[in-house]
């Protein structure tokens, strides 16, 4: 079977060819149905409380930065992120214990 009968190439199970039109369709749908729902899942002082704790996060990045030298991705998460955030909330930023474990969660539920 030559390459061109196998179909195209995947990366970590996406496509690199753009998805059909109905592919398409679909997913624009469901992306219109999000943003229409999302201000509706959580109250007003969620959505203000979860804004601050991304703040908090792109800070922390930036701070980070500073003492590193790169500026990893927002979206970067791994143990060691994580235990630095931690360390930069409890003695750099200097939250309370109980807003500290609310950001962890979020930041949790944000990783792949």
């Amino acid at each position: 079977m030559t390459a061109e009968e196998a179909g195209p190439k995947t990366i970590s199970g996406r496509s690199k060819e753009p998805p059909p039109d109905d592919v398409a369709a679909v997913l624009s749908a469901l992306n219109t149905d999000a943003t229409l729902y999302q201000p509706r899942a959580r109250s007003e002082r969620t959505r203000i409380a979860y804004a601050r704790d991304w703040e908090t996060w792109t800070a922390f990045h930036d701070w980070l930065a500073g003492h590193t030298g790169t500026r990893l991705a927002d979206s970067d998460i791994t143990v060691g992120t994580y235990l630095a955030f931690v360390t930069y909330l409890d003695r750099i930023v200097t939250l309370a214990p109980n807003t500290i474990e609310r950001r962890m969660i979020r930041e949790e539920n944000r990783s792949p």
